[in-house]
């Protein structure tokens, strides 16, 4: 006799660490920045998750401490060094963004048509041969928060065009491509399975300059830059 049940796909270690981001966000946005409280809210959602999702338990353990590595590293130069550290960080920053313009250069000499339509951002990066990171660290926006636009959980009309410039002049489209992109509806992380009794709530779209402030892997210069676009035409 055969079975024609569907067999469940788990999700991806990717689409559990995008969702948990999603998660902690949301449990944190009531909740005052660096105190205890924050700490343990944190630690709370993270502690679900890898109930919830043991199979990539390690990969949000690791994820969780190297995102605290990187986050104390920068507090610690800040604070030893901030009479040059940001110089230093710009100095930093323009290589960054330059060596990811040169790798998109190089492993992608040739745009993609623009009759066709973006089919996601992070689908757009895998077709250049690229990381979120990259891409993240060439537009001045956080992976978070490429994520959320990538699933666009952010409200369109909120996006400033240097955003939706920046994002398409790395990835070779236009910006009317980028645009149509993100003004489609919200969706989870590549459609993922859940279990039924564990599938996280879509969350509602974010304001772009709300997303920047809650933002907690962006350090400081970074939201500034963001602030000064929120009335530019």
């Amino acid at each position: 006799m055969s079975d024609d049940r569907q067999v469940e796909t788990p999700p991806t270690a990717d689409q559990i660490i995008e969702t948990y981001l999603l998660r902690r966000e949301e449990a944190l946005r009531h909740v005052p920045a660096d105190t205890p409280e924050a700490a343990r809210a944190a630690r709370a959602v993270l502690s679900e998750f890898m109930r919830l999702y043991p199979h990539t338990a390690a990969a949000l353990e690791d994820f969780a401490a190297t995102e605290s590595l990187v986050k104390n590293s920068l507090e610690v130069e800040a604070g030893t060094e901030s009479e040059k550290s940001g110089e230093e960080e710009a100095i930093v920053r323009r290589g960054m963004e330059t060596a990811a313009r040169l790798l998109a250069a190089r492993r992608a000499p040739h745009a993609p048509e623009a009759s066709a339509p973006v089919a996601g951002l992070k689908k757009e990066v895998e077709a250049h041969g690229l990381t979120i990171q990259a891409l993240a660290s060439a537009t001045r926006l956080s992976v978070p928060l490429l994520v959320k636009l990538d699933r666009r959980l952010i409200r369109f009309a909120s996006i400033p065009r240097q955003a939706i410039e920046r994002i398409g002049a790395e990835l070779g489209r236009s910006f009317e491509a980028v645009a149509a992109y993100l003004q489609g509806d919200p969706q989870f992380a590549s459609q993922a399975s859940f279990r039924a009794d564990a599938a996280p709530r879509m969350p509602s779209q974010q304001d772009f300059f709300e997303a920047v402030e809650t933002d907690l892997t962006m350090d400081e210069a970074q939201k500034a830059e963001w602030r000064s676009f929120k009335n530019a035409p």
